[in-house]
């Protein structure tokens, strides 16, 4: 059971937040300009995969974060708590997980910060459920089953 520590959100909503529509227009026009068969279509699931790519590339360039998929599609910007994402073999205290919770909270605000993000007004994605806005979103603690 994987468990992330950010923003629960979908593409659209990452682009926006993070203002990169012209970088990963450029970069699309540059793969499709170099591309040999310049009539070959390109499906739905291409043009999100390239999203994707782009948008990790641009991120992990910058920062610590990194964007994760569900099998449920949804998408999260944060990190993977690998700390307590393995009960067979780690065990965390309290206290220790209260700290590396702090850390990670830290070091979000600082990498928002370096992305310039827009946080004002961020439609955060509920999994099966209905989205919410919130005006400057905490990041949250997110597990889900793969």
């Amino acid at each position: 059971m994987p468990t992330y520590f950010g923003l629960p959100l979908n593409l659209d909503e990452i682009i926006r937040i993070l203002n990169i529509s012209t970088i990963l227009d450029n970069a699309f026009e540059l793969i499709m300009n170099k591309q040999h068969n310049k009539n070959r279509q390109l499906h739905d699931y291409d043009i999100e995969q390239f999203k994707i790519y782009e948008i990790r590339k641009y991120i992990k360039s910058l920062t610590k974060l990194d964007l994760f998929v569900t099998d449920k599609g949804q998408y999260i910007l944060g990190y993977k708590i690998n700390q307590i994402s393995d009960v067979w073999n780690n065990f965390i205290n309290v206290d220790q997980l209260i700290e590396l919770l702090k850390q990670f909270k830290v070091d979000f605000e600082e990498d928002m910060l370096t992305l310039n993000a827009e946080l004002f007004h961020v439609e955060l994605e509920r999994m099966e459920n209905d989205n919410i806005y919130v005006n400057y979103p905490q990041p949250c603690v997110i597990e889900w089953n793969s």
